[in-house]
Formats: C-alpha cells, sequence, structure tokens
C-alpha cells in the first residue's frame, strides 16, 4: 500500500538552508511562532487573541529567501510516496493493527511517529463473520425444507461446495445446520476452522390449487376442526396489514390525546369560575342572582 509522507530534506539535511547556518528568529514573533493580537469588538471592548505568525508560519525562525535550500524551498522537508508491504495473516480479526515503527511524517528536532494500518472487513454478499464461523442465510421452497435437497455455492477462497441435506432432515423456518471445519481459519492456529452456519429461510407459496390442498391433506393430518353444528362465534382471520394498523393506532392515540386536552380544559375553566365566584363572595353586597346563575352553568 502506498502513502503520501513527509521526509526531512536529504539535500540540507532539514536544516531548510543552503549552509545549515543561515537560519534567524522571527522578528515579528521573537522566535515564539506565535503572535498576540487584540480584536476590537466596538464600544471599548477588545479581546486577546494569539495566532500563527504569519511571516514564519509558526515555525519561530526565517530563512533568507537568497539563501533557501533549492529543493524543499525552506520549508525542511519534503513529499515522498512510500509503499508499505502490509501483510495480512490468515483468520485475522476486524480491528487488528499493523504497525510500521517510525516510519510517519518527519520533522526536524521530533521523534518520528508510526504508521499504522487497522484491519477493516469489506461485507461480502452471501458470508457474515462472527469470529472464527460464518452464517449465510439461504432460502428455500417448503418442498425442500420437507423432503431434502442439495445446493452448491463459491467459498472466499473461489472453491466450490455442495451442501447435502438428507432426505428426512426436515427443515424449520430459522432452523440452523451447522458445516464444521468450512469457516476462518483460527487466528494463529490455522490448521484449525470455525464452521459455516446455515440458516434458511423457507419461502411458503403464496396461494395453493383446491387439487394441491387436497394432496397436502393427503399426505399430513390436518389439525381437528369444530363441525358447523357448534354454536360458536365464528371469526374469520385475514391479512395483517402493518401499515394499517400502525396508522389506526396512531389515530386513537389522537383522539385520545384530544379527549384529555377538552378534559383538562372544562376542569380548568370551572377552577377558574370558582375562584370568580368567591372573590364576589368575599366582598360583601355582591351580586348573588350571578353568583347562582354561573353555578347553574358551570
Amino acid at each position: 500500500m502506498k502513502i503520501s509522507r513527509e521526509i526531512l530534506c536529504s539535500t540540507c539535511s532539514g536544516t531548510g538552508s543552503k549552509d545549515g547556518k543561515a537560519s534567524k528568529p522571527c522578528n515579528e514573533c521573537n522566535g515564539q511562532g506565535i503572535k498576540v493580537m487584540l480584536r476590537n469588538f466596538g464600544m471599548g471592548m477588545y479581546q486577546q487573541i494569539r495566532v500563527e505568525c504569519p511571516d514564519c508560519e509558526g515555525k519561530g525562525e526565517i530563512i533568507p529567501k537568497g539563501k533557501q535550500c533549492a529543493d524543499c524551498s525552506g520549508k525542511k522537508v519534503k513529499s515522498e510516496e512510500k509503499e508499505f508491504n502490509v501483510e495480512i495473516d490468515k483468520g485475522v480479526k476486524e480491528g487488528k493493527k499493523v504497525v510500521f515503527s517510525g516510519e510517519s511524517d518527519q520533522q526536524p528536532g521530533l521523534e518520528t511517529g508510526d504508521v499504522i494500518f487497522v484491519i477493516q472487513e469489506k461485507p461480502h454478499h452471501l458470508f457474515k463473520r462472527t469470529g472464527d464461523d460464518l452464517i449465510m442465510e439461504k432460502d428455500i421452497t417448503l418442498i425442500d425444507a420437507l423432503s431434502g435437497f442439495s445446493f452448491k455455492f463459491d467459498h472466499l477462497d473461489g472453491r466450490p461446495v455442495v451442501v447435502e441435506i438428507k432426505q428426512g432432515d426436515i427443515i424449520k423456518p430459522d432452523d440452523l445446520r451447522e458445516l464444521p471445519q468450512l469457516g476462518m481459519p483460527v487466528y494463529t492456529r490455522t490448521y484449525e476452522h470455525g464452521s459455516i452456519f446455515l440458516k434458511f429461510n423457507v419461502v411458503f407459496p403464496d396461494s395453493l390449487s383446491n387439487q394441491q390442498m387436497r394432496g397436502l391433506r393427503s399426505v399430513f393430518t390436518p389439525t381437528p376442526q369444530p363441525t358447523a353444528e357448534d354454536p360458536s362465534e365464528r371469526a374469520i382471520a385475514q391479512p395483517f396489514d402493518r401499515e394499517s394498523y400502525a396508522r389506526r393506532k396512531e389515530e386513537e392515540k389522537n383522539i385520545i390525546t384530544t379527549i384529555t386536552i377538552i378534559i383538562i380544559m372544562k376542569i380548568v375553566m370551572k377552577v377558574m369560575a370558582l375562584e370568580f365566584i368567591l372573590a364576589i363572595l368575599s366582598n360583601n353586597g355582591g351580586n348573588y342572582k350571578n353568583i347562582i346563575f354561573l353555578c347553574v352553568f358551570f
């Protein structure tokens, strides 16, 4: 893998000057690399801020243009692309770090850091990894679930694998079957492998003809059904519409909210009326006819 990094200029040995001695402290920042400035907010108010010195670009020193290194233009470093051979061991897990010590950006007078590659797994169209195991989901028909079947898939290394579900091994929805030693290699023990777990999704037909239903009833024992003379209440089960159900529940919630608001408003109005009546009673000589009217109204 190639990365772009900064390295010390080999021409000037990282000094930035032709002779290695031409740099001098920046007069604008006194060699600090930063300047203190005052920002005027008006009304006699100022804020003191620290900014990078524009003359020396925060370096604290200046190399006259005539004495700058021609190879790095006085920057002391220059860019290069370096190729790293990142070896990925078998079975390595996501998040594993591959470290190349002292191969990061170089700066004069500073210790060079490391280049770290972090392993990230790309999603696969067929498998999902969990540790050393792989999970593969497979849609099968009802007849396959009941009578056995076989299918083929290509493994991660490209080799074809045929899986056989024997007759009599009935697959139920969300059932799992294991293929031992066909999963990921175990890290540091690549002679061992995890498993592939097959998760089956049984796809049922949308409808059946009368002939198909009679055929199924002749093979399977149907559930005992109530007779026509049974006086119990009859209810017909209908397909469940999630969107319609959610919409109906939201409407019910809105109705309850509206009713609650109305009740609260009525209570508030009655409390206000009661306070008004008590205020009139507290004034000797109040109009009792109006009080009686308000009491009857509320």
